[in-house]
């Protein structure tokens, strides 16, 4: 959080209590752990006080994506992704299971506990589905944590992203 011109000590620790979260929800594919990887689970990290919920992208999942073959396995994938947060966190208690199943909605939208959940800006969209299904089983909506993209090289937009795909292409 950067302190606005002049804030009282009360009002910067009035705006971290607001992104203050027990049980937070983040998820993605985590292949070639990168910085926007770092940025997203670092985030992910600062705004839980508790729990966190790493849904990591299965197989099923990834069919269609670019490089498919080249995937790191999935214990790796999760494995980097829980240390990660614990290096940021030792405190929180991190746990992670697969996305399987682009239709089924995840632990996050099917259990009541959670308090909130941290996207990228390209996966906002998920976000508002998520919280459609928690509405419809009676639960609060989730609070959602928006982190910008990284871009290479000073670039504009989010075809200059920092990206596994692109890894992955560069290896091949």
């Amino acid at each position: 959080i950067l302190p606005e011109e002049g804030p009282s000590l009360s009002r910067l620790n009035d705006r971290r209590k607001r992104l203050s979260f027990k049980t937070v929800a983040v998820g993605g594919t985590f292949d070639r752990f990168h910085a926007g990887h770092r940025l997203l689970l670092g985030a992910t990290a600062l705004v839980s006080t508790g729990r966190v919920s790493i849904g990591i992208s299965d197989a099923q999942l990834l069919e269609n994506k670019a490089g498919k073959e080249m995937l790191q396995s999935y214990e790796t994938r999760a494995r980097q992704a829980v240390e990660f947060i614990r290096s940021v966190r030792p405190t929180l208690d991190v746990t992670s299971g697969p996305l399987r199943d682009p239709n089924q909605p995840p632990l996050c939208a099917t259990e009541e506990c959670f308090d909130a959940i941290v996207v990228s800006e390209e996966t906002l969209r998920g976000a508002a589905w998520i919280n459609e299904h928690r509405k419809k089983l009676g639960f609060n909506p989730l609070a959602i944590v928006v982190v910008g993209l990284l871009l290479r090289n000073g670039g504009s937009d989010d075809v200059d992203k920092i990206s596994s795909s692109d890894l992955r292409a560069k290896e091949a």
